[in-house]
């Protein structure tokens, strides 16, 4: 990982912001579903 990490950082950096993306946009969405749940 680390010799992946010194030949391509930039792509590196780019899996890890979608990886947090991804992250955040789902417990955004679980989050949306309690608060309708919460709602009703």
């Amino acid at each position: 990982m680390a010799q992946f990490l010194r030949d391509d950082e930039p792509m590196f950096a780019d899996i890890l912001e979608r990886k947090s993306n991804r992250e955040i946009a789902e417990e955004k969405k679980r989050l949306e579903g309690e608060l309708q749940k919460a709602r009703m």
